[in-house]
């Protein structure tokens, strides 16, 4: 007998105290801008790449960064450009932890506003099991599913990070006999 499972992660989008992305058409997408010294400021685009946009994407629960966009994209910042020059390794859980000029020092003007475009991360797998049952007991029973699926739920995700669910076959089975 066999079960198809597959799992998705879903990710909230919290704000971050320290960075946020404006002019968006969406929540994960907009001109970065950073919270130093009291006051909201942009990111200058010079060295900026999908490494320093996944940590933002990180730091505000959006998934990975899908793209980087450069020169105002989501259009010109005013007041203070806080950094330039951003170097992250990827590890970093915030981008003020990401190496950069010193805090104000730059060489660029709000034409050069970093942008970010994060995509919620979605993994889909799909687990293909194999189970062994008594010839009079229904694989297919609702009881049996629901024990079955109660099962792959707490070895496959004892974090419950993920949501699990059944995909069935056109009549409706989970349980299919093995060929």
């Amino acid at each position: 007998m066999q079960i198809s499972v597959w799992s998705l992660l879903l990710l909230a989008t919290p704000a971050s105290a320290n960075v946020r992305l404006v002019n968006g058409n969406k929540p994960c997408e907009g001109r970065v801008e950073v919270f130093y010294s009291g006051q909201w400021g942009t990111v200058c685009d010079d060295g900026w790449d999908l490494i320093d946009a996944n940590v933002v994407c990180r730091e505000l629960n959006c998934g990975i960064a899908t793209g980087c966009p450069l020169s105002a994209a989501f259009g010109q910042g005013s007041g203070n450009i806080w950094l330039d020059d951003v170097g992250c390794t990827g590890t970093e859980t915030s981008l003020h932890n990401c190496a950069s000029a010193s805090w104000g020092t730059h060489n660029c003007g709000h034409t050069e506003d970093a942008g970010v475009i994060c995509g919620v991360l979605t993994l889909q797998a799909v687990l293909r099991v194999s189970i062994m049952v008594n010839a009079d007991i229904d694989p297919n029973s609702p009881i049996i599913q629901q024990l079955v699926l109660d099962e792959v739920r707490n070895q496959i995700d004892k974090e419950r990070k993920y949501h699990v669910r059944w995909r069935t076959s056109s009549k409706g089975q989970i349980f299919t006999e093995k060929e």
